[in-house]
């Protein structure tokens, strides 16, 4: 088998559904994949993406909150900061003695035709071991410092975070494990999400998973998820 491939890889993420939850059969189950990346076309380390990205600048959104979360949804108004950056810059930035940096720089699979290419590549090694799905369509790359969080949200779609370069930590609930205002509080506090997700009655919801270069995680619609840099990061999400 290729090192690259991504055959038979895809590995169950998340422990399987005991009596106490009652498997909901309207729900898919998360996936992660490993050596998903494939060699035509990729970039073969971040300078190469860097490289490929070159000076043009990019959206970059700071965090104000201690928790270094993360968000453009209008609940985080007042709570984030926007920046224009070039990639490279950001990711020098991010290595700077190793220190907490909430910042996340984003730029759209739709206005980098080469990177879109890239995308197209990795969706086509995927398709074949993931679930029933609707055609998915990437939808950008995301550099992130040390610290920075993506707070806990749900998707209306299926979606795939592939991780290129640095450590994500991910945390996964089940949707019928968090209700609406449990979600709205848990958002604003990831202390409060450690202690939800430790609770013995809701281990059969949740899980997480660490994300190195070269695995993948596949998040079902509708599935909560908390998604935290411990080191600078580079990832790339692709959305149904």
């Amino acid at each position: 088998m290729a090192a690259n491939s991504p055959e038979t890889t895809r590995r169950d993420a998340v422990r399987p559904l005991d009596d106490r939850g009652g498997a909901d059969p309207r729900w898919e189950v998360p996936a992660l994949f490993w050596n998903g990346l494939t060699e035509g076309g990729r970039p073969s380390s971040p300078q190469a993406l860097l490289d490929m990205l070159g000076p043009r600048e990019y959206p970059c959104y700071g965090s104000l909150r201690t928790d270094g979360s993360i968000s453009t949804a209008g609940d985080y108004r007042g709570k984030v900061v926007e920046q224009r950056m070039a990639a490279a810059r950001f990711w020098r930035e991010a290595h700077v003695g190793g220190r907490h940096y909430p910042w996340q720089l984003r730029v759209r699979l739709r206005d980098h035709p080469e990177l879109a290419a890239f995308a197209n590549s990795l969706l086509t090694a995927y398709r074949p071991y993931l679930p029933d799905t609707p055609r998915m369509e990437y939808s950008a790359v995301w550099l992130a410092g040390t610290g920075s969080r993506t707070p806990l949200h749900q998707d209306a779609g299926n979606g795939i975070l592939v991780q290129m370069a640095g450590v994500k930590l991910a945390r996964l609930l089940h949707p019928a494990a968090v209700s609406a205002d449990d979600c709205s509080r848990i958002r604003e506090s990831e202390r409060l999400l450690d202690s939800y997700v430790t609770r013995p009655e809701k281990a059969w919801g949740c899980f997480r998973v660490e994300l190195s270069p070269g695995s993948a995680l596949y998040i079902p619609r509708g599935w909560h998820h908390d998604v935290a840099c411990t080191t600078p990061s580079i990832s790339l999400v692709l959305r149904a």
